[in-house]
């Protein structure tokens, strides 16, 4: 019989190994190139590279990764770990018999009225106070004066507007008593000092010559209503002062003098207002004045001409109309 003779196997390096590691592995020659004898093995893919940043880049300086969950405990303290929990779990099954038996162990117990529960009181909030009622702003005074054309229905006669008033006028100088200025002459100064006023319009209208209607229709803005009722009060106590005499007036240039009778105030229909009546001495016609409010609004006018009577009321009283309307 013939004996065959086999060749002694050989070492083969891999070309992914190191290599200054020994061979990897020793390959027989033969079938499948393992050696005599041996079981097949899985084969096992190569160790990949270690990640990081392509070549050239720095490094990262993250230092030896620590596990979250720390290292392992030793025996002693599983050992403390293991008595601790069983204390823990003799505990809750303690205290869950407990409950049981305090809910329903036994008849009485089962039986026995529940604690009534604590029902919370609520205690209602005081009713805030009623917000105290805001009054309209006053309407700016020039709205309220009334147009050449209202003014003509009112007198009968054609009139225009010649002059425009922005501020209170004075007068006072004028008169040989300046503390009566107020009862000749609508806006003055003097009669509105010390008032708590905001605004001031008014205007001249008249016929082209002068001869027939000339009129002053004046508005005077205030905080409030009552503050413009007051001041008409303290205007009106003056007029009754100032009425039943006479009264001097001296034109600008101071050449002539006007002696006027004052007569005594009248009350306006409505009650709202008060006339009074002036007349020159020797000579036909007169002049009236009325004064008057309508919600913040002092109204303050005066007509002049002869059959003039009633006038001065009738404008004052379409001034507060449209301030009412406002």
């Amino acid at each position: 019989m013939t004996s065959t003779q086999i060749p002694a196997p050989h070492a083969h390096r891999r070309p992914d190994a190191d290599p200054h590691e020994g061979p990897t592995e020793v390959i027989a020659p033969g079938r499948g190139g393992l050696p005599v004898g041996a079981a097949p093995q899985p084969w096992t893919p190569p160790t990949p590279p270690p990640a990081g940043p392509p070549p050239g880049y720095p490094a990262p300086q993250w230092g030896t990764p620590v596990p979250p969950w720390g290292p392992p405990p030793s025996s002693a303290h599983r050992k403390w770990a293991i008595v601790a929990g069983a204390v823990a779990a003799v505990a809750t099954i303690t205290a869950v018999t407990v409950a049981v038996t305090a809910v329903g162990g036994d008849d009485d117990a089962a039986t026995a009225t529940p604690p009534a529960l604590i029902t919370p009181v609520l205690t209602p909030a005081p009713p805030s106070p009623e917000p105290e009622p805001v009054e309209a702003a006053a309407p700016d005074p020039e709205t309220v004066l009334l147009s050449a054309q209202e003014v003509r229905r009112i007198v009968g006669t054609f009139v225009e507007e010649q002059d425009t008033i922005a501020r209170l006028v004075d007068s006072s100088a004028m008169l040989d008593d300046p503390s009566c200025v107020g009862v000749v002459g609508p806006i003055q100064r003097r009669a509105y000092s010390g008032a708590d006023y905001d605004l001031v319009a008014g205007s001249i209208v008249g016929d082209p010559e002068g001869r027939q209607r000339s009129i002053i229709q004046g508005a005077v803005s205030f905080s409030s209503h009552a503050d413009a009722a007051a001041y008409v009060a303290d205007a009106q106590r003056s007029w009754r002062e100032c009425s039943n005499r006479s009264l001097t007036l001296s034109s600008s240039d101071g050449e002539s003098h006007t002696v006027w009778n004052v007569e005594s105030p009248a009350a306006g229909a409505t009650g709202d207002f008060m006339t009074v009546y002036r007349s020159p001495e020797g000579s036909r016609g007169g002049c009236e004045r009325a004064l008057g409010s309508s919600g913040a609004i002092v109204v303050d006018t005066l007509v002049c001409g002869i059959g003039a009577e009633g006038e001065a009321l009738g404008v004052a009283e379409a001034i507060a109309d449209k301030a009412a309307d406002g």
